[in-house]
């Protein structure tokens, strides 16, 4: 992957989340981390829900079809899910 993409992909959700604050009239609120036990509640969400749901979509839509090319689709589909 050229750099650029690496790049994009890393940059390209913290600047939509800035901008749309900022457009919104919300601000960057620092807030949150004023209290870190509130970082709790934020961090089981990452964790749990905010993780998995990514990388799901990461494993079925780059690593299945290179997958698929190989093996039968219970075979890459076993391979996945282990």
């Amino acid at each position: 992957m050229p750099p650029t993409w690496l790049l994009v992909a890393i940059l390209l959700f913290p600047f939509l989340r800035i901008a749309s604050l900022l457009i919104s009239g919300a601000g960057v609120s620092f807030e949150l981390f004023a209290n870190p036990v509130s970082l709790i509640g934020l961090a089981l969400f990452m964790y749990f829900l905010g993780g998995p749901f990514g990388e799901e979509f990461g494993w079925r839509g780059y690593a299945l079809p290179g997958l698929l090319q190989r093996f039968d689709a219970t075979t890459a589909s076993l391979i996945i899910g282990v």
